[in-house]
C-alpha cells in the first residue's frame, strides 16, 4: 500500500517536471501537431515496414546461403 502511495506521488512529480520543461512542452505540441495533420503510422504499418527492412538485409535465396557455406568449408580444407 505505502508502495503504491509513493509510486503514484513518484509519477505526479514527473509529470509535473516534464511539464515544465519548455523543451519537452515543444517536442509535445510538434507531436501533437503531426498527428492532428495525419503524419503518423500505426503499429501494424511500423512493424510490416521492419520486417520489410529485416528481409532486405538477408540473403536472397537460402541455397546462395549454403552454397557460400559449402565454399567457405571446402577451403578451409584446402588451407588445411
Amino acid at each position: 500500500m505505502l508502495r503504491e502511495l509513493l509510486d503514484e506521488k513518484l509519477f505526479e512529480y514527473e509529470d509535473e517536471l516534464m511539464l515544465a520543461n519548455p523543451r519537452i512542452m515543444a517536442e509535445i505540441r510538434e507531436v501533437r501537431a503531426e498527428y492532428e495533420a495525419g503524419d503518423y503510422i500505426t503499429l501494424q504499418e511500423l512493424m510490416a515496414e521492419l520486417n520489410e527492412a529485416r528481409l532486405r538485409k538477408m540473403p536472397q535465396t537460402p541455397q546462395m546461403c549454403r552454397r557460400k557455406r559449402r565454399n567457405l568449408t571446402m577451403s578451409r580444407y584446402k588451407l588445411a
